[in-house]
């Protein structure tokens, strides 16, 4: 009793102090399911929530989200997960790991309230655990292949890469760095890490510009760290053009492409994964079988299409503003 009495204590104070969320779709849901993700500082992980509290909703599910403060903060994912299990009323568990190779003790703590553990978002690698998002892989493949069709034989490009600890990212990379490998034509001059921040993926683009003036191509990982590129493209002035491909699909990500700032954009629906997330779980607790992956489609977005697809996700989403307001 005092155990459950000091988690729901920590419980009210996270409330309290925003890093936690929750949405109950109903006064007698068929599943309490526990949340937590990397963070909730970016549109992506808001889309996720956005998502996950729709299907939950529609599923008849009872939603308990938390989510450290910033998307690197590994201890402090693991003091809520650790208090979320504590609760002792979950009948799920979806994690977007901080670091993807270590996930066991997650395993093991869930397995302890005989609660099923599943990955969102970023798999793990360590623990052959469900996974539901996008095929990164395939993500870092497509940017691979914009390239290698937009660039001259023999041009160099680089990447720049969020944490090495997330397999998301290194998914990405890999994907990338193989196709290249596989198709030939195009040199890599550098993978450089700037954990998914504006400010150090501004500072990584200029190492680049300084160090790679032979640089006509670049694939940033994710969104945030491509408008870092954009912006420090623009401060170079136009005598350095160069080709930019992120991944996501943020508004202000998609209006760079649909304005010809950025490349291209590689689209990770963050509400598709929350709601595929929420409609597999709910699958699997009632018994049926999921396998190992479950993927939401990537495809790539350019200033051909890009403005279109972010209209039609706005009027979706009951946003009428269009791309190029």
């Amino acid at each position: 009793m005092k155990k459950r009495l000091s988690a729901l204590l920590l419980l009210g104070l996270l409330l309290l102090t925003g890093c936690a969320d929750t949405a109950a779709s109903a006064a007698d849901p068929a599943y309490r399911v526990g949340v937590v993700l990397k963070a909730l500082n970016s549109q992506h992980w808001r889309e996720v929530q956005s998502g996950m509290e729709r299907a939950a909703e529609e599923q008849q599910v009872e939603l308990l989200l938390l989510y450290p403060r910033t998307e690197n903060d590994e201890a402090e994912q693991r003091l809520l997960i650790t208090d979320l299990l504590q609760t002792g009323e979950l009948d799920a568990l979806i994690v977007s790991p901080c670091n993807s190779g270590e996930t066991s003790w997650m395993e093991q703590e869930a397995q302890a309230y005989g609660v099923p553990l599943f990955m969102v978002d970023t798999r793990a690698t360590d623990r052959p655990l469900p996974y539901i998002g996008a095929d990164n892989r395939h993500i870092g493949e497509l940017a691979a292949d914009y390239l290698l069709e937009q660039l001259p034989e023999g041009a160099e490009v680089a990447v720049i890469a969020g944490s090495s600890l997330q397999s998301s990212h290194n998914d990405r990379v890999q994907g990338f760095t193989e196709r290249l490998q596989q198709a030939g034509g195009l040199r890599l001059a550098s993978v450089t890490h700037a954990d998914s921040d504006l400010g150090q993926s501004i500072d990584a683009m200029q190492q680049i510009l300084n160090q790679y003036p032979g640089v006509t191509g670049v694939f940033c990982t994710n969104a945030v760290m491509g408008l870092g590129a954009v912006l420090t493209q623009e401060r170079a002035g136009t005598a350095r053009p160069c080709s930019i491909v992120a991944v996501d699909t943020q508004d202000d990500a998609l209006q760079a492409v649909a304005s010809g700032r950025m490349a291209a954009l590689v689209t990770q629906a963050g509400d598709e994964i929350g709601a595929l997330a929420i409609e597999t779980v709910t699958r699997a607790l009632a018994g049926q079988e999921i396998g190992g992956s479950v993927y939401i489609e990537s495809r790539l977005l350019t200033a051909d299409n890009a403005k279109q697809y972010w209209d039609e996700r706005r009027e979706e989403s009951g946003n009428v503003q269009t791309a190029d307001r």
